[in-house]
């Protein structure tokens, strides 16, 4: 009430994020959206080892990650049989779920060791 606050400089931050209206296609307000981008942004930036960044994997190893979802994530390490195309969205079941089957795999080739065309097989 303005008679509590006086002037929205006095009202605090969390009370204020979480009072907010949503975002359109989203579970908090613009306050909140922003501070949660930021401080992902930070993270992503700040992380040596961030799967994009140069020299963590090799260019065709980011090819093949960057086709994973993590719907198909959730599939490979959970028992559900069917999951949302889109894990990120608001999704209604069953008209946004898929069945696991359908959703693209990782293709590991680009992790195999290639061997040096003079090694022999231990077999031959």
């Amino acid at each position: 009430s303005s008679d509590l606050y006086k002037t929205p400089q006095n009202i605090d931050l969390w009370i204020g994020a979480v009072s907010e209206p949503f975002v359109k296609k989203g579970r908090v307000g613009p306050l909140a959206t922003c501070l949660f981008g930021h401080q992902f942004r930070h993270l992503r930036n700040g992380d040596r080892f961030w799967w994009q960044n140069t020299g963590v994997f090799t260019p065709e190893q980011r090819a093949a990650l960057s086709t994973i979802s993590f719907s198909q994530i959730i599939c490979e390490n959970s028992g559900l049989k069917q999951v949302a195309r889109n894990v990120f969205n608001d999704n209604e079941y069953p008209q946004d779920f898929v069945d696991c089957e359908t959703i693209p795999k990782l293709d590991l080739s680009a992790w195999a060791e290639a061997r040096h065309p003079t090694e022999r097989r231990s077999e031959e």
